[in-house]
């Protein structure tokens, strides 16, 4: 496949990432053909990119080349070697970390792949984080693989990406086997790391639920001591478990989530600030532009780079 270069404007260093142009969001048939649920797209990166949010989940491994990815609020360095996990409702792109260019692969999956390595005991754990209770935690899953099992899993991806160029017969079954393969690589490496996602405490399967009612119920009152009691904690208990697996309060948590749905609706549904904030469960536009210069470090106007 020949690789493709990006096109996007220079992103100035240590910029407000919401200071780039409209956000753009890139829809399943851009990459799935009718009935895929695996593809794989490789970017050989050249400039920094325009921020994109998009309805399917990427794995992404660097190849080659270092950059720093931008991930809502964050900026994070990844290099050669590196591997992580990219969720759909967060705005996200790349900046280079010097004049040369980068080579990335995106396995990229819809939510049925995820269900079919669900059902795999040792993968389960590791979905479970990338779907589950990390999927709006403004962060997401990145190691930096052992050069052993990095050359094994740059064998897997450059297979992978034949048999998705192939399209032989049964190319999906195919690629649904790699894909396995390719989370048992990961799951090992974070076991080597000392950090198994198996290993993890047991409440992440509870907290995912708790995570999950304050993404589908935002647009409501919620209180920490409510969301305590509904799944059977103190307040203090869940503020500790919030803090320990976001790094934030129970309060700033709904705030992150709000203001990513909001982001989502004023990009996509092309909502008002003020219908937007309504939607998500602010009581007016001053509240989540408060919001979106507390996450984001601009107002929605800038984030958007159209008229408020």
């Amino acid at each position: 496949m020949a690789e493709r270069a990006t096109t996007a404007r220079k992103i100035p260093k240590g910029a407000a990432i919401g200071s780039v142009d409209a956000v753009p969001m890139l829809a399943r048939s851009q990459h799935f053909a009718s009935g895929e649920e695996v593809a794989v797209v490789s970017h050989y990166v050249t400039r920094p990119t325009g921020l994109h949010i998009h309805e399917f989940f990427e794995i992404v491994y660097v190849e080659s080349g270092s950059l720093v990815h931008l991930y809502g609020p964050t900026r994070k360095q990844v290099d050669a070697g590196s591997l992580f996990i990219v969720n759909p409702s967060i705005p996200h792109g790349y900046d280079l970390v010097s004049d040369a260019p980068a080579q990335i692969w995106n396995i990229v999956l819809t939510e049925a792949a995820l269900d079919v390595l669900s059902l795999k005991a040792d993968a389960a754990p590791l979905i479970g984080q990338i779907a589950g209770h990390r999927r709006y935690a403004l962060d997401y899953l990145h190691i930096a693989f052992s050069p052993e099992t990095n050359a094994e899993v740059q064998a897997l991806v450059k297979k992978m990406d034949r048999e998705y160029q192939m399209k032989r017969r049964a190319y999906q079954v195919v690629l649904t086997g790699y894909l396995m393969a390719l989370v048992g690589l990961i799951s090992r490496a974070f076991a080597e790391s000392g950090l198994p996602p198996q290993s993890g405490p047991s409440y992440h399967g509870k907290l995912g639920e708790v995570t999950r009612y304050i993404v589908e119920n935002c647009h409501r009152p919620l209180s920490v001591e409510r969301l305590a009691k509904l799944h059977g904690w103190t307040p203090d208990h869940l503020n500790r478990l919030i803090k320990r697996s976001f790094g934030d309060t129970t309060q700033g948590f709904i705030g992150r989530v709000r203001a990513a749905k909001a982001a989502r609706l004023m990009l996509i549904d092309g909502a008002t600030v003020d219908q937007a904030a309504k939607s998500v469960g602010y009581s007016d536009a001053r509240a989540l532009r408060r919001a979106f210069k507390r996450y984001y470090g601009v107002s929605p106007s800038e984030f958007r780079r159209t008229p408020v």
